[in-house]
């Protein structure tokens, strides 16, 4: 036994030293803002798939990761060693770590871009625009499709045509219908005479058993001019009802009320008049092509869903929601309803941003001002267009902190429950 005695005592060393250190870190974390979710109206269970995750920033060296539910706040310095190292210290969304534990081997070396993805009980497909680390240019789509029963991949790079002419290219979407991919990509580039950008949606149907491009067609194109005025963006919408292969484009203009960048930082006044319009909504079919242009006359809001031929809009004023269901087959509002936040906490005025997503006809939506740790948590079904929950996200901090409550949140957003987008 003796012979053993320095081993033994550093082993006792080192378990006092971790024991410390884990105390004196749970100690600390006591003292972090911990966020909760208020009740307002509504059911809580409700709010049970709902996750918002974010960084409260003290310093420029030092923030502190953290996610919210509907039982309480988790820092990311509290979770396990190997989750804190496979993670790089952040957390990463929720359905790609789902994935990450089912297809580890499949996942491995691809970004982390729900749209990069579409999965069904068959199949689990990546697409993505990839660099050349050479010439810095986008210059190649690379392909993946699991077959989940089998195991088996198909995986292959395809050259994206005239790539050289645009300064920005992304994949906004990925649709697998049976031996066909429906790659959906979105780029930018400068107009001939530089003064304005200009903005395309391409769709290219890819055969994945001969690995070739077999169709390639633009969508849709917009000249703006994104500047202190306001800015365009061409949106798309997929049908989440069913396998019905039908899609939205949307083309937004947002404007700020204001004619210079100081005013828009400094006049609240003038942000609140800020107001975005639907300049046009195109409905199309992944192999029919363009099927109609839908009427926006009649149309205020922001599309954020299409499902079963209803496109579902909503329209923010300082204190209300609005909830508008238009149906396309007879271009009419089918349906609109003023919803009441019950809230003292604005939902549109300066520097607001929203953040939301659709998971089973639910509308999961936060509102937040960025520096500030208030916010607006709602659920709202789009069926009945009725709030299920509203509610607040309150932060309480330790009394004997006070330089704590000085902190504030940035980098909020929302994670949906699981990767099939079930409760």
């Amino acid at each position: 036994m003796r012979r053993y005695w320095k081993t033994l005592a550093l082993i006792g060393f080192l378990l006092v030293v971790l024991i410390l250190f884990y105390v004196r870190a749970g100690s600390y974390t006591d003292r972090l803002p911990q966020f909760t979710f208020h009740k307002l109206e509504g059911d809580e269970a409700a709010v049970e798939p709902f996750i918002i995750r974010g960084a409260a920033n003290y310093t420029m060296l030092e923030t502190e990761f953290f996610e919210v539910k509907n039982d309480g706040t988790t820092y990311m310095r509290d979770e396990p060693f190997f989750k804190k190292l496979g993670s790089y210290g952040f957390y990463s969304d929720v359905k790609e770590e789902e994935r990450v534990k089912q297809y580890r081997s499949f996942m491995r070396g691809k970004w982390e871009m729900e749209a990069y993805f579409d999965e069904d009980d068959e199949i689990l497909a990546y697409a993505a625009a990839d660099d050349n680390l050479f010439s810095f240019s986008t210059n190649e789509f690379s392909i993946d499709v699991l077959e989940k029963q089998t195991g088996e991949r198909t995986t292959f790079q395809l050259p994206i045509p005239e790539h050289d002419a645009y300064w920005y290219l992304d994949v906004m979407g990925v649709k697998v219908i049976d031996d066909q991919m429906y790659l959906f990509v979105e780029a930018s580039r400068d107009s001939e005479d530089g003064g304005k950008e200009e903005n395309f949606i391409h769709q290219y149907t890819i055969d994945l058993k001969s690995e070739q491009m077999t169709e390639e067609q633009q969508i849709a194109a917009v000249t703006s001019e994104n500047d202190e005025n306001g800015y365009e963006e061409l949106r798309i919408l997929f049908n989440k009802g069913g396998d019905d292969l039908s899609f939205l484009v949307v083309h937004d203009k947002t404007s700020y009320g204001v004619s210079d960048m100081d005013a828009l930082e400094t006049d609240e006044q003038s942000m609140e008049e800020s107001h975005s319009t639907i300049e046009s909504i195109q409905l199309h079919h992944m192999t029919k092509g363009k099927q109609k242009s839908i009427s926006t006359k009649a149309l205020e809001g922001y599309p954020i869903f299409w499902m079963d031929g209803h496109v579902y809009l909503a329209e923010f004023s300082k204190e209300q929601l609005k909830m508008i269901d238009y149906d396309v087959e007879q271009e009419k509002v089918t349906a609109s309803e003023d919803i009441d936040m019950k809230s003292d906490i604005p939902l549109a005025g300066d520097e607001l941003e929203y953040q939301g997503e659709v998971v089973n006809g639910k509308w999961y939506i936060t509102n937040f001002q960025d520096g500030m740790s208030l916010a607006n948590a709602a659920v709202i079904d789009l069926k009945s267009l009725q709030a299920d929950y509203l509610g607040e996200l309150e932060m309480t901090i330790s009394d004997n902190d006070e330089q704590r409550a000085k902190m504030y949140l940035e980098n909020m957003y929302f994670d949906s429950v699981d990767v099939q987008g079930n409760k």
